[in-house]
């Protein structure tokens, strides 16, 4: 039988969070953020079979928006326009993908809903899926789909 899990965290400058640490944690890349001068690598995991942005489909075609097709970038600019002191950032959704599927099923199921997300709340969306870690339950079949604050 499948399980089920969701959850929905809010990463807010309040809360001193950095969506650009999060972002390259979930997507397995070195992310420099602009506004810290940090630089966040995690370019070593080897858990994450995909990963992808998913823009709303209304911007289609629309070649201004390409920038934030780039990981850094998009969330570059993320950090750059929550000046407020408790500034909503980002949201991110954590969901359990059935171990039952392919991978490319996963993969697939995780993309429907990123996508069904951006068109809804008009937000780019980070997607990662990430597969078991060694020694963890194999089934731990996951996905991130981290979001822009939108509108």
């Amino acid at each position: 039988m499948a399980k089920y899990f969701l959850h929905v965290k809010v990463f807010s400058r309040g809360k001193g969070s950095r969506v650009t640490r999060a972002a390259a944690y979930r997507a397995g890349e070195r992310i420099h953020d602009d506004r810290t001068s940090e630089s966040y690598d995690y370019s070593d995991r080897q858990d994450i079979p995909h990963k992808e942005i998913v823009l709303p489909s209304q911007l289609a075609g629309q070649t201004d928006v390409n920038w934030a097709r780039e990981r850094s970038a998009l969330w570059n600019a993320v950090e750059q326009a929550g000046q407020r002191r408790n500034a909503r950032l980002a949201r991110e959704v954590l969901v359990t993908l059935p171990p039952e599927l392919a991978q490319a099923e996963r993969t697939e199921l995780a993309r429907r809903c990123s996508r069904e997300l951006a068109d809804r709340y008009g937000s780019a969306v980070d997607l990662a899926v990430h597969e078991p870690r060694a020694g963890s339950d194999e089934r731990h079949h996951h996905a991130h789909l981290l979001m822009t604050a939108g509108r």
